[in-house]
């Protein structure tokens, strides 16, 4: 290839080395009584006795023509005309791969052995080769047996003593049968076949066949084998469980004073080692200069809550404003957050400009349709991104542990929004934003797995004589999302039938209280059929509809009373050092699915001392009546 071409000596070893390494051939035996392994077409022994043919699959044998080539047919042949051979391509191919076929299976001159799998290692399904179709033709008496990878149980010893040819085979099917044992699958010890004990002491105590005259290198072979089972044994009967750290350790960790928040006890009530390897080792991921949904989520709740205080600063609500004046408060607080997202990412670069236009837009149209919202509810914003803690404009909820450790728990409030019903009562509701689909959903309570609104109600609730200089009651516990969404119809829309059905995407989901009047409040529109604002529907006969999202006002203080017990019991067990690896299966729910410390606690289902904690599935009604009931043994884990 490289001609009369001169170069250094350096170069000339590199391309003689990657010719090395890409160099493919078939050793003939050293021997006559060895076994020569090859493929079919380039190997070519001589007296051939027994031929075993293994892989023969559809497109493995013969060979799927490549298709991926550089020279078509044509200009394969005109080179070939011009003398230069290349490897055959096309119908070419498959003359010679009939051939190489032809030539393989009449090699034997006592047994032919052919073999075809059923799977490939991903476990999809595999088909046998034309080959094998054509051999049962010709002989249709031909004998088929089924070779299982790993033996059964209740295999003849006979056939037992088939997956013992070899101590590397032997090692790794016994690792499976004493694993079996260990997990408490069939067999049990008593049932276990005594050639598995065998093999096994076999490998424990080096007991092996004796050869005469190479005694010393017969115990070398069996140390090396004793030593293989050694560490693969030991993983067999391995547990992957953590101790609870002690008294002193915790205290070193957290303090005297246990600072919580709600996604800190709601990762511990996922999984106890996730909390305590983000916040007792406080491990981190590396940053990596990109845009997450963590940052874009950011910086929706900072766009809204500049958007709603300059609202506020001006005595007035988004109702206020028109469409046009909207957009313009949009542009003029978004636009200088821009460059603040993860340094000036938004700027480095066309695409990431784009996707800034996108998030602005974004934040636009969300803006619009709190507009709506606004013209159609008596609630209006009392607080904007409301700290509760040592540095919160309202107090921490805090109690003491039987060991004497106190507790505090911190947060922030998205946003509060009050109103009052004819009778003057002032009822407080909380929106929580989010970019993505969020539901309270009652079950994730029950099992301590959603807090967050609750413990937020709870906190405003208790400090509303304060913040607001009156009593304050329960009105609803709401998410907004976040988003841009697309209507897809099949015919262009009116105008204002398409900006009903765009309300309708951003109407809020959660749980509202059961009180006509106060549903009335949020959506004064409503009279008959679905809210576009809040989760309830209205019957003809004034009625709430059934799918409506409701709670009584007792509801409301059953789960509050449940989430501060949740609380005070997941502080104790996080005090008390519980750090175990047992991360919750709810549905088709778990948090290892996106938890960043599974490299670190290794946790697998498939090793002793590793299981999920498996929650039944409760509707609403099954919780509310089970909280009603009382605690039962199990509610919190």
């Amino acid at each position: 290839i490289m001609g009369e071409d001169n170069i250094s000596n350096p170069l000339f070893i590199r391309v003689l080395e990657a010719g090395l390494e890409g160099l493919r051939l078939s050793l003939v035996p050293p021997a006559l009584d060895q076994v020569l392994v090859g493929t079919p077409d380039r190997t070519q022994p001589g007296l051939t006795r027994y031929l075993f043919i293994l892989g023969a699959s559809d497109g493995s044998f013969p060979a799927r023509p490549r298709e991926n080539v550089l020279f078509t047919d044509e200009e394969r042949e005109t080179l070939n005309d011009m003398g230069v051979d290349l490897t055959p391509q096309g119908e070419k191919q498959l003359r010679e791969e009939e051939f190489l076929i032809y030539r393989t299976l009449t090699l034997p001159s006592r047994q032919l052995w052919v073999s075809y799998p059923l799977a490939d290692p991903e476990g999809r399904g595999l088909l046998p080769s034309l080959v094998i179709s054509r051999l049962w033709a010709l002989f249709p008496c031909l004998p088929e047996e089924t070779a299982a990878p790993e033996p059964l149980p209740g295999l003849p010893d006979a056939e037992l003593l088939s997956y013992m040819a070899h101590p590397r085979r032997t090692l790794s099917h016994l690792a499976v049968q004493l694993g079996s044992l260990g997990k408490g699958a069939a067999p049990p010890p008593s049932v276990l076949n005594p050639l598995w004990w065998d093999a096994y002491n076999w490998f424990a105590a080096g007991i092996g066949p004796e050869r005469e005259g190479k005694e010393g290198e017969e115990d070398s072979r069996e140390r090396d084998w004793r030593e293989r089972a050694r560490r693969l044994l030991q993983g067999v009967f391995y547990e992957n469980r953590e101790r609870p750290l002690t008294a002193a350790t915790c205290r070193s960790l957290y303090g005297g004073t246990l600072r919580l928040s709600t996604s800190r006890l709601e990762k511990y009530r996922s999984c106890p080692f996730s909390q305590y390897a983000s916040h007792g080792l406080k491990l981190k991921e590396r940053r990596i200069y990109r845009l997450d949904s963590p940052e874009i989520g950011l910086f929706f709740h900072t766009a809204l809550y500049r958007l709603t205080r300059a609202l506020k600063e001006r005595g007035l609500n988004f109702k206020d404003l028109s469409e046009e004046e909207t957009l313009g408060l949009v542009e003029a607080e978004v636009e200088g957050l821009l460059p603040r997202l993860q340094k000036e990412i938004l700027l480095s670069s066309n695409r990431y400009r784009f996707l800034g236009k996108r998030l602005k837009n974004t934040v636009g149209q969300t803006a619009l349709a709190l507009r709506e919202q606004d013209m159609r509810s008596s609630f209006h914003p009392v607080g904007l991104e409301i700290a509760f803690g040592e540095e919160g404009g309202l107090p921490a909820i805090t109690f003491t542990l039987a060991g004497g450790a106190r507790v505090q728990l911190a947060g922030r409030i998205d946003r509060l929004d009050g109103a009052r019903d004819g009778d003057g009562r002032y009822y407080i509701r909380v929106v929580d934003y989010k970019s993505g689909k969020a539901s309270l959903d009652l079950c994730q309570v029950y099992y301590g797995l959603s807090l967050q609104m609750l413990a937020y109600l709870e906190v405003a609730l208790k400090s509303a004589a304060d913040w607001l200089g009156e009593e304050a009651f329960p009105a609803g516990l709401l998410y907004f999302r976040v988003h841009s969404p697309v209507l897809r119809e099949k015919a262009p829309l009116p105008p204002e039938e398409a900006k009903s059905r765009l309300l309708k995407e951003y109407k809020m989901q959660g749980k509202v209280l059961h009180n006509l009047e106060i549903v009335k409040l949020m959506d004064s529109g409503l009279a008959r059929g679905s809210s576009a604002v809040i989760p309830v529907g209205l019957k003809a006969d004034g009625d709430f509809h059934k799918r409506s999202s409701l709670l009584e006002t007792g509801e409301f203080e059953t789960l509050r009373s449940h989430v501060e017990k949740t609380i005070r019991e997941s502080a104790g067990a996080i005090m008390a050092g519980d750090i175990q690896i047992s991360p919750y299966h709810l549905g088709n729910r778990q948090p290892c699915s996106f938890c960043p410390y599974k490299a670190l606690c290794q946790f697998d289902p498939q090793v002793q001392g590793n299981s999920y904690r498996f929650l039944p599935r409760l509707d609403e009604g099954e919780v509310l009546s089970r909280l009603a009931e009382g605690p039962r043994e199990g509610d919190c884990r």
